[in-house]
């Protein structure tokens, strides 16, 4: 099995697996079973919507191939997860509720878990869930670019990072490891998908481009290292910014305690100090002037409802009572201990109303004289605080206890707490101590959305500025690949002996490169002219008319171009050169600069002309074989006939079949001549290309030999028509076909004739049903005077298979056969192009 193929399986199954780890979840929250939803209860849960998103990020491993018909399934899957924690990220950053944590399953039941955003995905949880999103639809939109592999792969692996050490947190029990800023912790559970998830997109990834990262894995080092360092000075920014919000959070704790403290001393002092001006001096009429008094001062309190007068054995004989705010003074469960206490140490009592909600204070003054007793007030503490606090200016929440729990509070039911941070105060006040705490109020507090934003950026900047590494180390492989390329550039330049050259159109001038000034003869390339008109000056008059025209129409095709002239030198000497170049043109089709090479042409110009002074020679030397060579032959011929008339009387048999035998001797040579001039001539006579239909082509051959009896040539319905010179097609199927009757070693045979499209080529065909060719002598048979059964037994020069080879090959064609071992039958076939043009070569040949 390949790496790729264990990769992507391996890919699949821990997909496969985050999945059913979400869907077991989510079956959890339908069927309230809390094990499945919340492993222990000292730790949060898995929330249903980061289920939902695991079950289906788990598919993406699958997904995440950059073709395929999966590919848009893995990119709307891949969006949906991601605008969903986008959203949740927004939730932090604003601090506002936009419903996300209740749109599909209502997380109350889990409420009892410390946490500060029941049913919220925790902020780490959202950026991974960012990250491997990201990285799909990196994948997915922008499959054919080779950086989108990077940064997909560099995703995953932050992601598996940031799960990977939420997994060691729950091990070693470091809740910084999966709580950021104690905004909500991630789940062991989600922990776990998530790095499954991870798992599955890195495998993916590598699968993909397994060849390319290790190409590559020599400049991924340096940015993946990067954004490492630069995630990790991030979380430590963050992490000051969490140490110092929560200093400031303990502050304004501290502070809030504090001033509530310092308010509930002043409590006891000044309203203990009000409640004895109520006491008159001694006097007959003590109990009316006290009911006077008593009532005047509720009329001038808030905070009290009721004041009264009882005796030692704590019963009421008078009293005032705020109408509607207090019943009676009767049977109440007085504190009567603490009460004797208090007037043994002439003291204030203060302690908790008998019969009243939490919040109100008895306060009692021990009374001198021989009846004793106690003046008592009824004292709404936390109407007194609210009043005191209620201008809305604290942004905590403070809560007053006693030895007996919590006197009063302004809580607010339902609230949240950012951090689970609080200051405590103690307060003495009758006898008693009392305890202060103060909160800070989750919503008056911004930081964690600061904190949040902070990170992501840092997430992103790290990103980018791994990817700005990346590039420019590839620019810089580049940049060292470009100047070795230049340095072997310029050495070809110089071994070639070719010059460089670079025509501005718009300002008609020439920059030269290369070894242009040894083509014009001059010291340096700077001594060349570099104006048009200078240039055109030195070129041979009659070469300088032939040179637009081929520029003209060959630019005006958009190919690129190949002239040929002679250039003056200094001493007057003429030098070919051939200059080949191409146009680099506008939108609108107009050559903006055209550029191309120089290349010293003399010496093979000189080569040419000693080429076409042989060819001349061998066209003389054909001339002679074929007319000069053939007359004597034809004289011996005849001499040979003559003799045999003239003695034909006293000859003998034996004498008759030596004149046989002399006479087929020079018919012998009198072929060879021919063939060796055919021979000779094969490729050099050609005409113009013109559209061939093959089948007629070998029709007209079929008639014009003359074909033994018994024999038939099966010529295909769908032969092709091509663009080629005929005659040499003619001559190439005119010996292939005589070749297959005159081989035959039966009286009657078959010859079939068909063609195959080869693209560029077409493929013909000429078969027979003769004895066949053993393999050894495939090749053999195109040589010259070459043949497989003896010149006396089968009269033949061995050239016509060996033309049929020069004229295929000539065309850029080849040629075999095709024959089985033990069986009957030759297949000749030879690839012929299908549209010729006539090279200047052959044009000279001809």
């Amino acid at each position: 099995m390949s790496e790729e193929r264990l990769l992507r399986r391996g890919a699949a199954l821990s997909g496969l697996l985050a999945t059913l780890l979400g869907l077991v979840t989510m079956a959890g929250w339908h069927l309230d079973i809390d094990r499945l939803v919340q492993w222990s209860s000292d730790i949060v849960p898995m929330q249903y919507n980061t289920a939902l998103a695991i079950a289906l990020c788990g598919l993406l491993p699958a997904l995440a191939a950059p073709e395929g018909r999966w590919r848009i399934a893995g990119i709307i899957c891949a969006s949906g997860v991601l605008i969903f924690s986008l959203l949740t990220g927004m939730q932090y950053i604003t601090g506002q509720d936009y419903g996300l944590d209740r749109l599909l399953m209502d997380p109350s039941r889990m409420d009892q878990v410390k946490t500060v955003y029941p049913g919220r995905m925790a902020p780490n949880t959202t950026v991974c869930f960012m990250l491997a999103t990201v990285a799909i639809l990196c994948r997915g939109l922008f499959r054919n670019r080779e950086a989108s592999l990077s940064v997909a792969l560099m995703l995953s692996l932050m992601m598996l990072a940031f799960s990977t050490t939420a997994l060691m947190g729950y091990v070693f029990s470091i809740e910084a490891a999966y709580g950021w800023w104690s905004l909500s912790n991630m789940s062991p559970q989600t922990a776990g998908g998530l790095f499954l998830l991870g798992i599955g997109l890195t495998l993916r990834f590598l699968s993909d481009g397994l060849p390319q990262l290790r190409d590559n894995w020599k400049n991924m080092r340096v940015p993946v290292l990067a954004a490492a360092g630069g995630i990790i000075l991030t979380l430590l920014m963050a992490q000051a910014l969490l140490d110092q919000g929560q200093n400031r959070t303990q502050s304004q704790a501290r502070a809030g305690a504090v001033q509530v403290a310092h308010i509930l001393e002043e409590v006891f002092r000044i309203r203990t100090k009000e409640q004895t001006v109520i006491l008159p001096l001694a006097g007959a009429d003590f109990a009316a002037s006290w009911h006077e008094k008593a009532e005047n001062f509720l009329n001038g309190s808030e905070s009290y409802q009721s004041v009264a007068l009882i005796d030692a054995a704590f019963k009421p004989y008078a009293a005032a009572v705020r109408p509607g705010e207090f019943d009676s003074w009767d049977n109440k469960d007085f504190d009567r201990a603490g009460m004797q206490k208090a007037a043994q140490d002439k003291t204030v009592y203060i302690g908790r109303m008998p019969g009243a909600d939490a919040g109100h204070l008895l306060i009692a003054l021990p009374l001198n004289g021989d009846k004793g007793g106690f003046q008592v007030g009824a004292y709404n503490l936390g109407k007194n605080m609210n009043r005191v606090f209620g201008g809305g200016s604290i942004n905590y929440h403070y809560e007053i206890l006693d030895s007996e729990g919590l006197l009063t509070s302004n809580f607010t039911p339902g609230e949240k707490y950012l951090w689970d941070v609080w200051h405590e105060e103690s307060v003495m006040g009758g006898g008693q101590v009392y305890r202060v705490r103060a909160h800070l109020n989750a919503g008056q507090y911004g930081g964690g959305g600061l904190i949040f934003i902070i990170f992501i950026s840092g997430l992103c900047i790290s990103v980018l500025f791994a990817n700005m590494l990346y590039k420019a180390k590839k620019i810089g492989d580049i940049a060292r690949t470009l100047k070795k390329s230049e340095e072997r550039y310029a050495v070809a330049v110089e071994g070639a002996e070719i010059a460089l050259w670079d025509w501005d159109v718009d300002t008609m001038t020439v920059e030269w490169a290369g070894q242009a000034w040894k083509m014009y003869g001059v010291a340096s390339n700077a001594d060349i002219p570099c104006d048009d008109r200078s240039i055109r000056n030195l070129i041979q008059p009659e070469d300088n008319e032939k040179i637009d025209p081929v520029i003209s129409a060959e630019l005006g095709r958009g190919d690129a171009f190949a002239v040929e002239f002679r250039l003056r030198q200094p001493d007057g000497k003429y030098r070919w050169v051939q200059s080949r170049g191409k146009a680099v043109a506008r939108r609108d089709g107009a050559p903006v600069r055209i550029a191309g090479i120089y290349a010293d042409i003399t010496s093979l110009k000189r080569t040419e002309e000693q080429l076409r002074r042989m060819n001349e020679e061998l066209e003389q030397f054909a001339y002679i074989a074929s007319h000069d060579l053939k007359a004597p032959l034809r004289g011996i011929d005849n001499l040979a006939k003559w003799i045999g008339e003239d003695l034909n009387d006293v000859l003998t048999d034996d004498a008759r079949e030596k004149m046989d035998l002399l006479r087929g001797r020079v018919s012998r040579l009198e072929m060879l001549l021919e063939d060796i001039l055919q021979y000779s001539r094969a490729g050099r006579i050609v005409d113009a290309p013109v559209e061939v239909d093959t089948g007629k082509i070998i029709d007209g051959i079929i008639a014009s030999i003359s074909l033994p009896p018994g024999f038939s040539v099966d010529v295909a319905g769908d032969m092709p028509k091509i663009i080629s010179s005929s005659t040499p097609l003619e001559q190439v199927f005119q010996n292939l076909i005589s070749n297959a009757y005159s081989h035959h070693d039966k009286t009657q045979g078959r010859i079939s004739v068909s063609a195959q499209d080869r693209g560029l080529y077409h493929e013909f065909i000429v078969s027979d049903d003769g004895p066949g060719i053993p393999a050894e002598f495939h090749e053999r048979v195109f040589k010259m005077f070459q043949t497989l059964k003896s010149r006396d037994e089968k009269e033949s020069t061995g050239l016509g298979l060996s033309i049929v080879k020069k004229l295929i090959e000539w065309q850029g064609g080849r040629v075999w056969i095709v024959s089985q071992e033990g069986q009957r039958g030759t297949s000749f076939h030879f690839l012929w192009p299908k549209k010729i043009e006539i090279e200047e070569g052959k044009r000279n040949a001809a």
